[in-house]
């Protein structure tokens, strides 16, 4: 199967490269010799291809984003190497350029249209039995089940839970054939589990050291593929590995915005952007300057405390929306709140009193995208309740963020609204792109038109 997908990947290169070979104007002095250059060029960058797209012939998925970038990245490489082959063998006369642009559309459509039905391929063998992982899982927690749920409702995965041994009853989509004990039973007299089995999943606290051991024993003397799911992190957040010199080691979080380069490129956009809005707002202050002193009495802008990048305290900015009041460090805004006049409660719905914070994002004491910053009363509350909350400061707080457009804004009367956006924020947080903040900024931008009714 591996050789079929490899071989029909390297057909479609040759194929494209027979296409431009027949399509494109050839230098008068063509030969045998830069034919065969060309072809083994062509060839090398499909190879090239295939080292950047491993995933498909493995059993993970790469999101449709990661597809793109991917496939950019190989076109934009082949593109160059064209160009500069082009250089040599054609005349100064042909028009590079065009068939430069021409070549590089076709080859990143065709390329992406090839790996979409590959990959709608394997899902469909998958799913119809073609080598499935036949799965025993063994363990307890709401990951583990998470886990075992997404299995049983995406059979394209390639995955079968065949059996499971745990002690608890909401596991329902796999046949329980015993306890965790009776599970560990069979795996510590080594025996073999009923039926036939290709890998073993795991779902243990990381404080159950010894049966994770006797798990990977097993798998390590049984040639089985060994999953651990861990079962003690409710908010989804595993140990990473990661090299320190040549030295590896865990760490709770991934950042990719630990990265100079990501930090480069996300201060830079806050910066453009920033500016870009803050220069057409200059003629606006003056307009929601004065609505605001018809309808309330007091300052302009509201500034508070709040917490910021490693737990900092910074001052942020917003159009005032309420009337001066002692309660405003204190308490959250709520949705009929007598506190808000009649504009602050438009510009509170549609976003503007959040406007002057992009003066915050140029003073780099926020970004565009990331966690918004909470009073500081509240950081003193919630990082008490919830183990995880300050890890939402490992990078600067922002105007908008994913907690935010993933359901999880305004208001939090209950712990659980919070722990959800400590969840988002986290999850943002490791999984950090350029791509993930334009798509956040996007939906900023629709709510502006279309009301939330979180928005208050």
């Amino acid at each position: 199967m591996k050789f079929l997908i490899v071989a029909l990947d390297y057909f479609f290169g040759l194929a494209f490269l027979l296409l431009f070979l027949l399509f494109t104007p050839l230098a008068d002095d063509w030969s045998p010799f830069t034919v065969r250059f060309f072809f083994i060029s062509g060839f090398l960058g499909m190879s090239l291809a295939q080292m950047w797209f491993p995933v498909n012939l493995g059993r993970t998925a790469n999101d449709s984003g990661q597809l793109f970038r991917n496939a950019l990245g190989v076109s934009l490489v082949f593109i160059v190497g064209t160009y500069i082959t082009m250089r040599i063998l054609y005349h100064p006369g042909v028009d590079t350029g065009r068939w430069l642009s021409l070549i590089g559309v076709a080859f990143l459509f065709c390329f992406l249209v090839f790996r979409w039905l590959e990959k709608k391929a394997l899902t469909r063998l998958w799913a119809s039995g073609y080598k499935v992982v036949r799965v025993i899982a063994i363990g307890n927690g709401d990951n583990f089940s998470r886990i075992i749920r997404h299995f049983a409702k995406s059979p394209g995965l390639g995955f079968r839970i065949v059996g499971c041994y745990t002690d608890d009853p909401s596991t329902e989509y796999a046949e329980t054939l015993g306890s965790v004990a009776e599970g560990m039973e069979i795996i510590r007299s080594n025996k073999s589990f009923p039926g036939t089995i290709d890998a073993l999943l795991c779902g243990f606290p990381t404080s159950e050291s010894r049966s994770l051991n006797d798990c990977a024993f097993y798998c390590n003397s049984r040639v089985l593929r060994y999953y651990y799911a861990p079962s003690d992190d409710t908010l989804g957040v595993h140990l990473k590995p990661m090299l320190i010199g040549n030295d590896e080691v865990f760490t709770l979080f991934h950042l990719p915005l630990s990265i100079p380069t990501n930090q480069f490129i996300k201060r830079a956009f806050d910066i453009v952007f920033s500016v870009c809005v803050l220069i057409p707002l200059g003629l606006f202050i003056p307009i929601i300057a004065l609505i605001i002193k018809r309808q309330s009495p007091g300052p302009i802008f509201f500034k508070q405390a709040r917490t910021g990048m490693d737990g900092r305290t910074f001052m942020c900015y917003k159009f005032r929306s309420m009337h001066v009041n002692k309660d405003a460090d204190k308490v959250q805004a709520t949705k009929d709140d007598p506190r808000k006049f009649p504009f602050g409660n438009f510009m509170r719905k549609s976003n503007i009193d959040e406007l002057p914070q992009f003066w915050n994002v140029l003073k780099n004491d926020m970004s565009i995208v990331g966690p918004r910053p909470h009073m500081l009363k509240h950081t003193e509350m919630y990082s008490k309740l919830l183990d995880k909350y300050m890890v939402r400061h490992f990078v600067k707080p922002g105007i908008t963020g994913w907690a935010q457009e993933s359901g999880f804004r305004g208001e939090t009367k209950e712990l659980w609204q919070m722990e959800g956006r400590v969840k988002c924020d986290i999850w943002y947080i490791e999984h950090w792109s350029f791509w993930l903040d334009i798509r956040i900024i996007l939906l900023t931008v629709k709510s502006v038109f279309i009301h939330d009714k979180q928005a208050y």
